[in-house]
């Protein structure tokens, strides 16, 4: 929390566990209205979710340089990552016609 202005001062810092070396990640300038509440990485490790105490979430694609992919202002109690369903190879496919 910022005395002058009020704000939060939100810093994230990512760590490369590979060679050890930290980096600032979200960085602002300006503090922010809001604290962060949670963070929360998908079981692939490609997105972060970062939840916010009365603000939008942001959804984060963890590449070389991360890219907020979206924010959404919806009221989140309990999340979960969760997979899409694999396709399932068609009949069709499996058969061979004669030729």
């Amino acid at each position: 929390v910022s005395d002058k202005s009020g704000g939060f001062n939100n810093k994230l810092i990512i760590t490369c566990l590979r060679s050890g070396l930290n980096r600032p990640f979200r960085v602002l300038q300006k503090p922010e209205r809001a604290a962060i509440r949670a963070l929360r990485a998908s079981s692939s490790g490609r997105y972060l979710l970062i939840m916010f105490r009365d603000a939008p979430v942001e959804v984060w694609a963890m590449t070389k340089n991360p890219i907020m992919l979206r924010s959404l202002a919806l009221p989140f109690t309990v999340l979960e990552w969760t997979l899409p369903a694999a396709p399932r190879p068609s009949q069709n496919a499996s058969k061979q016609s004669p030729t």
